[in-house]
């Protein structure tokens, strides 16, 4: 998850930097400063599904205050119990912001984040005495530094060099050079920051591999697959459902802009007949946003603040990801509503075996839009794929795991 989706507003945000009692309901056995750079009830976005799902079960057990630089109003209803300290803006992606990130050597991605109000917010948080610092993200981790805990923890959504690495590989010649010193910048702050923090948690085995490749690595490495809501309502069959594919994701994210191209330019020129395209998610560039409306038998929607018609009406997923790292939460959506899911090699990255055939993975163009084309038109295969994603969510992603962590933690 990358901090550019705080540039996708929905319209009923709220942004200030005073602090926001809690109403609190009764004794917390710990009090914990969680830290992440948004805090939003964004339905297409993977990586606030997660920091939901973290809130969600430490706000249930202990004393929670959130340090973050954006919370909608969304996450305030969700969350009455926390302690909001909001301060700061992220800071332009340009080229002043990469110069001046070299000279604080710093990553980009963590200067953009590293504002100055943050920081002073943090200053102010040293004195509260909490007992755990929970980061969230690593572009909170120069703002965790400034505020001292009894114990210290770092949650990373992702093997985070990864993401340039592999991104690196399709870019332009002056693109890649910037995405690999990027990476190796990650991987250089990462390895250095280890040594500040008690626990490292990973959202797959993947990730900690990837990352141990990077000479990156905890001695207290804990991962917590990641689990969303099940759905609780009668799942349409084959034949109540359109001839619609769906795409989700947030389009500022250089993965799902490159894996929608990649789709519309090379995938979609080989289905066997035209099918409709449901593309739901905010911050396109102007590049995309063309391609987009030149696309036929696509409709592009932007962010939606309800997705639950759109799972309900298509007949699968498409998740075309040909960089990134990271286990994709929308695919978990996915498989807990019955929906069947086509995806790359990197698309599964992170998933236990036994996905298939609720799962589909293709890399070659050709394949991916002939799985496309038999979930659409064959219903006998249709209903075991979405039968197959029920028990494979039900079997895996019920988060038992941080659940449990979350109750005990400190104990």
């Amino acid at each position: 998850m990358d901090a550019v989706k705080q540039e996708d507003s929905v319209g009923r945000a709220s942004r200030c930097f005073s602090v926001v009692p809690a109403s609190q309901k009764g004794p917390r056995r710990h009090s914990i400063l969680f830290l992440t750079p948004a805090v939003t009830v964004d339905t297409s976005s993977g990586g606030m599904l997660v920091t939901a799902e973290r809130l969600d079960a430490l706000t249930r057990h202990h004393s929670v205050s959130v340090l973050t630089m954006f919370v909608d109003d969304a996450a305030r209803a969700r969350f009455p119990d926390v302690t909001w300290h909001i301060a700061g803006d992220l800071r332009p992606r340009n080229v002043w912001s990469l110069a001046k990130s070299h000279q604080k050597r710093l990553p980009l991605s963590v200067w953009r984040n590293s504002d100055g109000a943050l920081l002073n917010r943090a200053k102010e948080l040293k004195g509260n005495g909490f007992d755990l610092v929970y980061v969230d993200h690593w572009l909170m981790i120069e703002a965790a530094n400034l505020v001292p805990a009894t114990r210290r923890i770092l949650h990373l959504h992702n093997a985070e060099p990864e993401v340039f690495f592999r991104a690196s590989e399709r870019a332009s010649l002056g693109a890649r050079w910037v995405m690999q010193e990027e990476g190796r910048r990650a991987a250089t702050y990462l390895r250095a920051a280890m040594r500040q923090f008690d626990e490292l948690h990973l959202l797959s085995a993947e990730d900690e591999t990837a990352l141990e490749a990077r000479g990156i690595s905890h001695p207290t490495t804990r991962v917590f697959l990641p689990s969303v809501a099940g759905f609780d309502r009668a799942i349409n069959g084959f034949d109540d459902r359109k001839d619609d594919a769906l795409f989700v994701g947030t389009l500022s994210w250089y993965a799902n802009q490159e894996g929608l191209s990649w789709y519309i330019d090379e995938v979609l020129r080989n289905l066997p007949r035209p099918l409709h395209h449901q593309i739901v998610g905010g911050g396109a560039s102007a590049a995309l946003s063309r391609k987009l409306r030149a696309t036929n038998h696509l409709s592009a929607h932007g962010y939606v603040d309800d997705l639950e018609p759109f799972y309900q009406s298509a007949k699968c997923l498409v998740a075309p990801l040909l960089s990134g790292s990271g286990i994709k939460i929308k695919i978990i959506n996915a498989l807990a509503r019955g929906l069947p899911v086509v995806t790359t090699s990197c698309g599964i990255e992170g998933f236990p075996l036994g996905f298939g055939p609720a799962i589909l993975v293709q890399d070659s163009p050709q394949a991916f839009a002939a799985s496309v084309q038999r979930l659409m038109s064959d219903g006998v295969f249709w209903h075991s794929a979405s039968q197959a994603a029920l028990r494979y969510f039900n079997t895996h992603f019920q988060g038992q795991k941080w659940a449990h962590w979350a109750g005990e933690v400190g104990q």
